[in-house]
């Protein structure tokens, strides 16, 4: 689950400042377990998975 805001400070002007949240309840991944032949499922890896736990960003952007 992931948040987000965005917010414009001056109506009259091309400035947005923002805000994001991924992974807010810092879930872990999940175990994929393997077969015989092979260490994963077929077609399934953590790679599809956010594995960094929860991650914050915050930002000005603006237009000239």
């Amino acid at each position: 689950m992931d948040l987000s805001f965005n917010y414009k400070p001056f109506p009259d002007q091309n400035v947005q400042t923002f805000l994001t949240i991924e992974n807010i309840t810092n879930a872990p991944p999940p175990v994929i377990g393997g077969g015989l032949t092979s260490a994963l499922y077929s077609g399934m890896s953590n790679n599809d998975y956010d594995t960094l736990g929860r991650q914050y960003r915050a930002g000005v952007r603006f237009q000239f």
